[in-house]
């Protein structure tokens, strides 16, 4: 959670988005995709709004 605070992003909305799409990964390179540094904050956000 240090890490996401870190690069910016709300816990709560990094959360909801990194449990809705982890299911969906298949390969290392989806789940290094969904780490707190390869993701834009503002893209997160509209996300978790949208769960």
């Amino acid at each position: 959670m240090e890490t996401c605070k870190l690069h910016g992003h709300e816990p709560y909305a990094y959360l909801k988005h990194i449990f809705k799409e982890l299911p969906k990964a298949e390969n290392v390179d989806q789940f290094e995709a969904l780490l707190p540094w390869n993701l834009d904050v503002d893209s997160v956000k509209e996300m978790a709004r949208a769960v």
